[in-house]
């Protein structure tokens, strides 16, 4: 039996868990308007079913796939360029704030923090170098209900995800065009073991790749494997292990349907560590013999090789980073109220139809918006510049680490081939202990958080 205290401190961490969400905010997505109840678009995804008729018991889409968007809401994602999507903990905080059951809350004194008069632990973060990074995937399929995991493939990545409500992915130039206009897409994010829970995040959305011209198809994705410098677990960079090539998002910590098994307290990440590069995915055709791209706006290719580099700077860099500018893009003003999504998308209305009605706002039309940095009272005290998180290398257009030794494989019922990790097993897990917390822990929060989770041997059919 707990015992009164124990009781206090799990009772705090899952307070904690429960309040700290965030999610894109777009008409595109699916479940816009689930803004109550207990499966928000922002609500945390944990020991959850593959899908099932109960939605909030499925990770999968986020159980919303029975609330589509409207058929013409398409997010136009421009190949070689940029998009800049609004991820915050209150829908109200957006320039969609007309549909948010609680109107508008912007608040003009954190004009680009994602959850404005709530700590950094909300988004999970201690600050700006501790964050997990998210993801944008792809499947090429106009019909959500017919993607499967396989399908996704990771094609932008921003490494300092959650950090500004006003976030930019960029686009390779080498993305093939949708089939008829539409494509499946998701927005992936998860935070590194400080200051929460196990979970990841996932919001699915209408896309279409705009301008695209490359005729090859996208090769199918596999899952990442750990292989940059691992400072975790004290272990130099293994470029062998990284997977080459497409990947799929992380799919962890749910009762089926993982390519990921790490322990709660080495969650997966989409930062170096994994291969994922910051900015667009350019090695997205290494090995299949196509020309890899001549590069996405600002972006460059992130060599193998630096993956060690980019991931001790990250975590060499300073925690006042939390206070420093979260963005060169910013500036003074907050999106203009004209590109607000129209009061008709109303929360009050959306579970009545499965389908949401059409915006006026153009598909496509979301530019950058300037906002500055968020006013927290860190940022009040410090006046230091921001860290770079991550070293940039122009890698060159032959795939690299071609030779790279091929992984055991699993494969599932239904022919599914499942990567692991090359590497052998910490020696903490071989004797069937946890990793001792980072300091930055709360440590009896999280020991009692740790004992309550029941935690599950990896099945031997993923999907």
């Amino acid at each position: 039996m707990m015992s009164a205290v124990s009781v206090s401190v799990l009772a705090l961490a899952l307070a904690g868990q429960a309040a700290a969400h965030a999610a894109i905010w777009h008409p595109s997505m699916y479940g816009f308007n689930q803004t109550v109840g207990d499966n928000r678009a922002l609500d945390p995804l944990m020991d959850r079913h593959f899908n099932t008729s109960d939605e909030s018991d499925t990770w999968w889409f986020h159980g919303h796939l029975k609330y589509p968007p409207h058929a013409d809401d398409i997010m136009q994602l421009p190949v070689g360029g940029e998009q800049m999507l609004e991820i915050a903990c209150d829908k109200g905080v957006t320039s969609y704030w007309e549909s948010a059951p609680g109107g508008n809350t912007f608040n003009a004194a954190q004009p680009d923090y994602p959850c404005p008069g709530q700590p950094l632990s909300q988004f999970h973060t201690t600050n700006k170098q501790d964050t997990g990074g998210c993801a944008l995937a792809v499947a090429y399929k106009s019909n959500a209900w017919e993607v499967q995991p396989e399908d996704f493939v990771v094609f932008s990545v921003n490494q300092t995800c959650v950090w500004s409500m006003h976030t930019y992915f960029q686009v390779p130039d080498n993305m093939p065009p949708c089939p008829d206009g539409k494509c499946t897409c998701a927005f992936f994010w998860g935070h590194q073991a400080d200051s929460g829970s196990a979970q990841i995040y996932m919001n699915g959305f209408q896309c279409n790749m705009a301008g695209a011209t490359n005729t090859q198809p996208l090769p199918q994705g596999n899952p990442a494997r750990r292989c940059g410098n691992d400072i975790y677990l004290n272990r130099a960079a293994d470029p062998a292990n990284c997977t080459i090539g497409a990947k799929q998002p992380n799919y962890w910590d749910q009762l089926e349907g993982n390519n990921q098994y790490e322990d709660i307290m080495d969650p997966p990440s989409y930062q170096s560590l994994y291969g994922f590069m910051d900015g667009a995915q350019t090695d997205l055709y290494a090995g299949v013999g196509a020309t890899e791209p001549s590069g996405s706006g600002t972006v460059t290719g992130t060599a193998v090789a630096s993956t060690a580099q980019a991931t001790t700077t990250k975590a060499a860099a300073s925690t006042s980073a939390a206070a420093s500018s979260v963005s060169t893009k910013a500036s003074a003003s907050q999106p203009a109220v004209t590109s607000k999504a129209p009061s008709s998308q109303s929360a009050s209305t959306s579970k009545a139809s499965a389908s949401q009605p059409a915006t006026t706002k153009a598909a496509g039309t979301t530019t950058k918006v300037a906002a500055p940095a968020p006013t927290t009272s860190a940022a009040a005290s410090s006046s230091e510049k921001p860290t770079t998180t991550s070293v940039v290398v122009v890698s060159s257009s032959a795939p690299v680490a071609t030779t790279s030794v091929a992984a055991p494989a699993t494969t599932s019922s239904s022919g599914q081939v499942c990567k692991r990790r090359l590497h052998s097993a910490p020696a903490h897990r071989a004797a069937g202990r946890r990793r001792a917390p980072k300091p930055s822990f709360v440590p009896a929060a999280r020991s009692a958080f740790a004992a309550h989770r029941k935690r599950r041997a990896p099945a031997s059919s993923n999907f």
